[in-house]
């Protein structure tokens, strides 16, 4: 397969994966790439385009098919304020999707936690009276298989999700995972909901 066939295709199913995503809320971006490469014909085996490459078609369908809820981004930030001022201590970073206008048909409020003692998330959980269910998912990092604690938790406007991470994964300095992380407390609270532009 040629280099510039196999970008073409990369492109199909990154855009498709995006529309995925925004529209029907799939919120896997694996399984959003396996459905979208499904969808226009190609195999699995095919060479499929990286989570940055959906991120930017999702940016893409969203100055293209949506216009941006300004009040709902406020919402969404006032939300994640309270929870990463409760977790201050543990280095919370958001997902800055909504962040960048893009807004999934349902909402979720991701937060990324680094600590070496993940049962102190649970005790300040307890001790708020906060409900919350955990799930482990296993991630594949070059060959590896990592378990990453998942904290869903409820009474809020949005659905919230904390994630944990061991706190040496807050030194590794690649572009990628920097931007993974999203933005950090101060960074939110001084983000301006009114400056999501209408397109990028």
């Amino acid at each position: 397969m040629g280099k510039e066939n196999t970008k073409h295709i990369k492109l199909a199913i990154a855009s498709k994966a995006a529309e995925l995503i925004s529209q029907e809320g799939v919120r896997d971006y694996h399984f959003a790439k396996k459905k979208a490469a499904k969808y226009l014909g190609f195999s699995e085996k095919e060479v499929l385009p990286s989570n940055y490459e959906i991120d930017k078609e999702l940016i893409l369908f969203k100055n293209l098919y949506q216009k941006v809820d300004h009040e709902l981004v406020q919402n969404l930030k006032k939300e994640a304020l309270k929870i990463m001022i409760l977790f201050e201590r543990y280095k919370p970073f958001i997902s800055n999707q909504f962040l960048e206008g893009i807004i999934t048909k349902y909402p979720i409020i991701e937060i990324n936690l680094f600590t070496d003692d993940i049962k102190e998330i649970e005790y300040i959980l307890l001790n708020q009276n906060i409900h919350f269910e955990i799930i482990d998912v296993n991630i594949h990092k070059k060959n590896t298989l990592k378990t990453l604690s998942i904290y869903k938790i409820d009474g809020y406007e949005f659905p919230i999700e904390l994630k944990i991470f061991d706190t040496n994964e807050l030194k590794i300095q690649n572009k990628q995972i920097l931007k993974a992380r999203g933005l950090s407390l101060k960074e939110l609270e001084e983000f301006d909901p009114s400056d999501v532009a209408e397109e990028s």
